[in-house]
């Protein structure tokens, strides 16, 4: 009875790589898109609350925060210019090991900063996961991620504004002429495998959901991040697109939330700057980035680029005490209220029976592959579940672009033209596992 509210749609594929005359040319496109990737909520299904964060299960008892979405088949990411190599900021220029390992460092020291805070001190409690690499990076560290949002508005946000390291924010574009803007769309199975046995995998490795965290800056970015090792190449659709100052100013005031500065910010900026690191850091950089030497080696390697040691409690970072109880009051009024009201569950409807549920790899895995979708019940009162259909019939197919190929290239006016476009269309083919579909459930 369930499966015969359920109307199969073909997959729909993401517009392919070409120049847009306008922002509001590429966004037509890309809602259409999305919109058609989700239009069986409209014939049955209940629409994911928006702006809120599922708790999935990963390996072990830890939980990730994944942003609410209809669809997680394309993340995107927004560039205001064009760079032949899409490198993470840790590789953007040549380094040595010792200049590398003093980027981590800092990562380091930022961590051991953020664990001094209650925000930080409940997500452990509560086994969610924490990516304090993530993090650094949202707060304006070097690090060997690439940072992606499942909204391509936030991207676009960061295709048209200038991020200003000095006062940390962004701000919108001054003169009154055209610009171009790009925006990456990258495909999820290019850097997954959806072989039923490496599930943990998905997500928890070399792409990552950051999702919600114990600060504001990557759940409001819907955040997810993908490691890329130094020289390798990107692999996304690429559009390029004109816009203009009024253009930029409008999405810097919408979006100027996604960079808020908070208590971390200053902190930040001094651990960017510093060359005086603490031992307890130390110990941490070597044992997560080390490479195996010893936690001597790279004192001397740190030594020898003007680095300096103290004691963590010595530290330029350190929060003071006062400045601790402030935290936990803000946490205690504010912050968790807020962390508990973005949270959301599903619900798992097998036959006629129904019981609680929190996303596992395996849901989770589905979920990516677009065999999973809609509501989310929660504490707010949102009433839709999960079937499972073990049919053969049931299974999704359709039609999918490859764009497991290295991005187009602008040519000299800045623009991608869509003579460089290099399309695979595979045909109709089926996905491995049984089928997850939701529904909106019936009155009693």
């Amino acid at each position: 009875m369930i499966s015969d509210d359920l109307i199969r749609i073909p997959w729909c594929s993401i517009p392919p790589q070409q120049h847009y005359d306008t922002i509001g040319r590429l966004k037509q496109d890309m809602h259409r898109y999305l919109h058609a990737r989700s239009s069986e909520f409209e014939t049955g299904p209940f629409a994911p609350p928006t702006d809120k964060f599922e708790i999935i299960q990963a390996s072990g008892n830890s939980y990730i925060l994944l942003p609410t979405a209809s669809d997680y088949a394309f993340l995107f990411r927004g560039q205001n210019a064009f760079y032949k190599d899409c490198a993470p900021t840790l590789y953007r220029r040549r380094k040595t090991p010792g200049e590398i390992f003093e980027q981590r460092l800092k990562c380091a020291e930022f961590q051991l900063m953020a664990e001094e805070l209650p925000a930080v001190q409940y997500f452990r409690q509560q086994k969610f996961s924490i990516d304090y690499l993530g993090l650094a990076q949202h707060y304006g560290l070097q690090t060997d991620i690439l940072d992606l949002t499942v909204d391509p508005d936030i991207a676009l946000f960061f295709a048209m504004c200038d991020y200003d390291p000095r006062n940390d924010r962004y701000t919108a574009k001054s003169q009154e002429r055209e610009y171009i803007g790009y925006l990456y769309a990258i495909n999820v199975f290019s850097y997954t495998d959806y072989s039923p046995k490496k599930l943990e995998n998905l997500f928890t490795s070399k792409l990552k959901a950051i999702g919600l965290q114990p600060f504001d800056r990557p759940g409001n970015q819907k955040a997810f991040s993908l490691h890329l090792d130094e020289g390798e190449k990107l692999k996304a659709n690429l559009y390029s697109f004109n816009y203009t100052k009024q253009d930029s100013e409008e999405y810097c005031r919408k979006y100027a939330y996604l960079w808020r500065s908070d208590m971390l910010s200053e902190r930040t900026k001094s651990i960017r700057d510093t060359k005086i690191y603490s031992h307890q850091a130390l110990s941490l950089a070597t044992k997560k980035w080390g490479d195996g030497k010893s936690r001597n080696y790279w004192e001397r390697q740190m030594r020898n680029q003007q680095c300096s040691f103290t004691a963590p409690h010595k530290c330029h970072w350190k929060f003071t005490s006062d400045e601790i109880q402030k935290a936990v009051s803000e946490w205690q009024n504010h912050g968790l209220g807020q962390i508990r009201r973005l949270l959301t569950r599903r619900r798992l409807i097998t036959g006629n029976r129904q019981t609680g549920c929190n996303t596992t790899s395996s849901l989770y895995h589905t979920l990516v592959l677009k065999n999973l979708q809609g509501g989310f019940p929660a504490p707010g009162g949102y009433d839709s579940g999960i079937v499972k259909l073990l049919s053969e019939k049931d299974k999704m197919q359709g039609w999918e672009t490859d764009t497991a190929f290295e991005h187009s290239v602008p040519e000299a006016d800045g623009k991608i033209h869509r003579y460089n476009q290099i399309l695979d269309w595979s045909p109709t083919r089926r996905l491995p596992g049984d089928r997850l579909r939701t529904f909106q459930m019936r009155p009693d």
